[in-house]
């Protein structure tokens, strides 16, 4: 489970309200993505210490920068963990499921550079970088005045999908739009492009799902398999 939150996450303050809710005071985030796993698993650990009984040898990994595409653990020495299986507490919904899949995230930012020119005077030398970017656009800031030819557009996007392939296919063919439009127009293509997340999926015959549901069983939950479009930290592990 990692350690930080989304912003803003200083100055947290937690206050337990009278029906049983936990909510911040409103200033900052409550930061229960994820302080509520950190606190699962600690709490977990102190029963199972307590009650004397024997166990498996546990292994905890506190990631931070998780909500920042999971840098903290794509930099973590994997050679320190000796664990084939892991849990990570990051996902809500019902108590007793888990997500056994999830996607890859591309990000882009994609910068059309054209030619500026007067709208009013001269359109005709300028080369209209929004115009070229109008077929496929996420998010859009360009130009310097209202009244020109804008000589730049920057559009920022991301990509997620279940299959890795799919996303690199995807992402190389918005580029292409991109760049055939940018090219038709006179104009050129930067790019820049990131892959955040690898997509995974665990088999429902592998150790970890079975010593999930296993567990869940006992405690009369469901064990219900399900699946996330959001990352976390379980990317990098798998």
């Amino acid at each position: 489970a990692h350690m930080d939150t989304v912003e803003p996450g200083i100055g947290k303050k937690a206050v337990f309200q009278e029906d049983g809710r936990i909510t911040s005071d409103g200033t900052t985030v409550l930061g229960a993505d994820d302080a509520a796993g950190l606190t699962e698993i600690l709490g977990g650990i102190r029963r199972v210490l307590s009650s004397g009984k024997p166990h498996r040898d546990i292994e905890v990994l506190l990631p931070i920068a998780e909500e920042v595409y999971t840098k903290g653990t794509r930099v973590f020495d994997f050679s320190k963990i000796r664990s084939k299986e892991a849990y990570v507490l990051d996902l809500s919904g019902p108590v007793g499921s888990a997500a056994v899949q999830a996607p890859s995230l591309i990000s882009f930012v994609l910068t059309i550079h054209g030619k500026a020119a007067h709208a009013g005077f001269e359109p005709e030398k300028g080369i209209h970088a929004v115009t070229a970017a109008a077929l496929a656009i996420a998010l859009i800031r360009g130009g310097t005045a209202t009244n020109i030819v804008p000589e730049s557009c920057i559009v920022e996007g991301e990509i997620r999908s279940y299959s890795h392939e799919k996303a690199l296919s995807y992402m190389e063919a918005v580029r292409r739009v991109f760049r055939e439009e940018a090219e038709k127009s006179g104009g050129s293509l930067e790019d820049e492009v990131s892959i955040n997340l690898v997509a995974y999926h665990t088999g429902e015959e592998e150790a970890s799902v079975k010593n999930f549901r296993r567990a869940a069983k006992k405690l009369g939950l469901s064990g219900e398999l399900t699946e996330t479009f959001g990352g976390s930290d379980c990317n990098t592990f798998a």
